[in-house]
């Protein structure tokens, strides 16, 4: 089959000569000092870069991009501290960590191109007498794969093409017959890389909350392989069924049984067994069964974890149609982040509101006084272009300088400029192509809220009441009353004392509605 794949300009000016000796470049590689992880990354990638665009003998040079391979896995995880908690947009430093990451990956995928390309167009597929053309492939479709983690981590566009190569690479896996021979102990194969790389996509990473793309990966290292490749023709209930396109740039897609799918370079990607495991894994979280008994990350016994794997069961079971057509919208919308700045707002639309005084203080502020009170500035909004919008949720697009940092999972409030009403949301999805453009997809949780103060009946002589919200019952859709507050604060059954406009009442916590990073939504009774 003619595969055609990206590879280096020869001609460009090299920053360095690049170091062909394996045993001087493996000295190197070890003694790269860690203290400052972003020079020792950016030495590595401009060796890399040179290495790539130098002239090599094929086993000289696979020697080099297996060492530097090592020497990129262990760096990436120290460097990805500098960008992947770090709220949008992303400061220029951080995103200058971010785009280094994602280069190593890319010339990392390069090399081992380059290697293959050399032996596809000379019909030869041995090095030193030993077959290696799935190893080859699998590096190549490895260190793509990374690289659509480092875009996905930062919610940034994934390039174009970088899809199409990794299909390419499974075609020949797979018209050759090498897509299962195992590599690096039976640790690695092409097919399982594939198959990692596949349904990280269809975990929807653009909705994942920061964290969430490494805890599906581990997850995926290990159970990735329950998972199943078959011929089109071979087709199934829709349900945990996928199809992929070969032939085009874009992740694979759930399957419409009523379409007319062609034949011609599709496959199929079923998640029966990965379902049937993971419910497994879920109800038996749930009953308080050791994680490690599970073949779990020691994090599967967070209750965030269960969550995040119910999301999972979703996406891997079906692509759930939206419910609720989207329309063009061009309004302009007031946003505020985070709950203490929509306590201020809602509270700043009337004054003769009484309510007990809540500590609105993000941090120690200076110039505020030691109630909490502060200047409407600290809690400055932003405005954001509406791009589309429907009776679910909301698109938008920043259309100011943000007054805040914001990330998926964070509580927001929003306001037409006809409408002094705020409405509640949550981020669900971002995307930030460069440092000026950010956009949001944020479901709407309430019409409106009231802001309140909560603690534990029996707390701590250090624990403070803390800023809420109380999101009012809709009849309409049959959604009880909520309370929205800081993390961490839901306890099943655990009473609470909550203040509002300056009166006293006990609710008890009954279930979790929703859980993020930062916030926890619990339906409550008053009984």
């Amino acid at each position: 089959m003619p595969i055609k794949l990206s590879l280096p300009e020869t001609g460009e000016t090299l920053l360095a000569k690049a170091e062909i000796r394996p045993r001087k470049t493996k000295a190197w590689l070890e003694a790269l000092p860690l203290a400052n992880i972003v020079e020792s990354a950016r030495n590595v990638s401009e060796a890399l870069i040179s290495l790539n665009r130098t002239p090599l003998d094929v086993s000289t040079r696979l020697k080099l991009l297996e060492l530097y391979s090592t020497a990129i896995n262990n760096l990436v995880p120290e460097l990805e501290h500098k960008y992947t908690m770090v709220a949008l947009p992303l400061p220029e430093k951080n995103r200058q960590a971010a785009n280094l990451a994602r280069r190593l990956y890319v010339e990392l995928a390069y090399g081992y191109k380059i290697i293959l390309m050399d032996h596809l167009e000379k019909k030869r597929i041995r090095i030193g007498g030993r077959a290696h053309l799935h190893l080859l492939i699998q590096r190549a479709m490895d260190a793509l794969s990374k690289a659509l983690c480092a875009f996905y981590k930062t919610y940034s566009p994934t390039p174009s093409g970088m899809w199409s190569e990794i299909h390419q690479l499974a075609q020949l896996a797979l018209l050759r017959n090498l897509h299962d021979k195992p590599l690096d102990g039976g640790r690695n194969s092409v097919s399982s890389t594939y198959k990692r790389a596949l349904l990280l996509a269809l975990a929807n990473p653009y909705k994942l909350m920061q964290g969430e793309v490494d805890k599906v990966t581990d997850y995926l290292v290990e159970h990735a392989n329950l998972a199943k490749l078959y011929p089109i023709q071979d087709k199934r209930s829709a349900s945990g069924v996928f199809v992929i396109n070969l032939d085009s740039d874009a992740p694979p897609k759930s399957i419409d049984q009523n379409a007319k799918t062609t034949t011609y370079n599709h496959i199929l990607l079923g998640t029966d067994a990965l379902v049937s495991t993971l419910n497994e894994q879920i109800a038996r979280l749930e009953t308080a069964s050791m994680q490690r008994t599970l073949n779990l990350a020691d994090h599967a016994k967070q209750v965030s974890y269960i969550g995040l794997m119910r999301r999972l069961l979703k996406d891997w079971t079906f692509m759930p149609k939206r419910k609720f057509q989207r329309k063009i919208n061009e309004a302009v919308m007031e946003v505020c982040v985070g709950l203490r700045a929509m306590c201020h707002f809602i509270l700043s639309q009337s004054e003769a509101v009484e309510q007990t005084p809540l500590d609105f203080r993000i941090d120690t502020i200076p110039g505020t006084d030691r109630t909490g009170q502060t200047e409407h500035a600290h809690f400055a909004s932003s405005q954001w272009a509406v791009t589309n919008e429907s009776a679910g949720g909301i698109g938008l697009k920043c259309a100011s300088a943000l007054s805040q940092p914001i990330r998926i999972g964070e509580i927001i409030g929003l306001r037409s400029q006809d409408n002094q009403n705020w409405t509640i949301g949550v981020v669900r999805r971002v995307f930030s192509e460069d440092s000026d453009r950010v956009e949001l997809g944020v479901q709407m949780l309430a019409p409106t809220a009231a802001p309140i103060t909560i603690k534990p009946v029996v707390a701590g002589p250090k624990e403070t009441f803390q800023a809420a919200l109380l999101l009012p019952e809709i009849r309409p859709l049959q959604q009880p009353a909520t309370i929205v507050a800081a993390p961490a604060t839901f306890r099943s059954k655990l009473e609470y004392l909550v203040y509002k406009n300056g009166v006293v009442s006990h609710v008890r916590a009954m279930r979790l509605v929703d859980q993020t990073a930062s916030f926890d939504q619990f339906q409550f009774s008053t009984e």
